[in-house]
């Protein structure tokens, strides 16, 4: 009995988003960035044209979303975060 496996690839569309903000523990500035992604899928659905596959620019827009949601939460260093 032998089995075969096999791996498909897809198209991974990425944004980056940046922010400088204030620490939440000691006030001073601090700079993070962090990746949001997601693939260009047969089972990634839209919610707009129901039963379509999701374009880049369906993608596109949703990972701004989520870059403007992020960039809006405060953040703590390390250091601050041990100390509290």
């Amino acid at each position: 009995m032998s089995y075969y496996s096999y791996t498909e690839r897809y198209e991974e569309v990425k944004m980056t988003g940046y922010k400088t903000i204030s620490c939440f523990g000691c006030g001073r500035k601090m700079r993070r960035q962090k990746t949001f992604s997601q693939t260009l899928n047969p089972w990634n659905k839209s919610k707009i044209n129901v039963g379509q596959l999701k374009s880049r620019k369906e993608i596109m827009d949703e990972l701004k979303v989520k870059i403007e949601e992020w960039k809006r939460t405060s953040a703590m260093h390390e250091v601050c975060k041990e100390k509290a």
